[in-house]
């Protein structure tokens, strides 16, 4: 999985994210992007329902002992759109 989501990053995301994960403040990612931080803070959710949709396509394709443990991944880590009602199949 940690595959599939690398290679579905584009040219400066891993920074952007590494970032973001170490807390770094929206004002000071915006200010090194050169936007706003309305529009870091965007940035960052549609990059987040980006690999979110990236990783749950992964698991679908995935052999049924895989997607379980994705889908365990993807509730713990909170991900929208991952119901932790569901168990996958």
């Amino acid at each position: 999985l940690a595959g599939v989501l690398a290679a579905a990053l584009r040219p400066g995301e891993h920074a952007l994210l590494t970032r973001a994960a170490a807390g770094e403040p929206r004002t000071v990612i915006a200010a090194w992007l050169g936007i706003t931080p309305a529009a870091a803070a965007k940035r960052l959710e549609r990059l987040r329902h980006r690999l979110a949709t990236v990783a749950q396509a992964h698991a679908a394709a995935a052999p049924a002992a895989d997607r379980v443990a994705i889908h365990r991944f993807l509730v713990r880590a909170g991900v929208p759109g991952v119901d932790p009602t569901l168990s996958p199949r």
